[in-house]
């Protein structure tokens, strides 16, 4: 995966939208804060198998308050990356698709004798 994809695909994950209820125990604690009586020893990740009920409840806070900082700093450079990426776009106008496609169909307009 290029560079550029993974960065959209970090920042489309990062927005509120993006749920995952139905395999995230988080989401879905954030979804239903009961989900954690209903779920079987097994169904937890390890770490959690021997806690109390409280020590699950406070380790999935702590885990949804880790990824919602984590979040807010993808939400962040997201935006720095935006500004900067279209800072560049203002001042290089000449390496965008467009142009380069007008270019291309130029260059073989004038080999076909075309004239503009």
């Amino acid at each position: 995966m290029n560079e550029g994809v993974a960065i959209k695909r970090i920042s489309s994950k990062s927005k509120a939208s993006y749920r995952n209820s139905h395999w995230d125990l988080v989401d879905a604690y954030t979804e239903n804060e009961k989900i954690l009586e209903s779920l079987d020893e097994e169904e937890l990740p390890k770490e959690m198998q021997n806690m109390s009920p409280q020590e699950q409840t406070e380790y999935i806070e702590e885990k949804s308050q880790k990824r919602s900082e984590i979040v807010k700093q993808i939400k962040e450079l997201s935006d720095q990356r935006d500004k900067y990426v279209a800072e560049k776009r203002k001042n290089n106008t000449d390496n965008m698709l467009d142009q380069a496609i007008i270019k291309a169909v130029k260059k073989q307009a004038i080999a076909r004798k075309f004239e503009f």
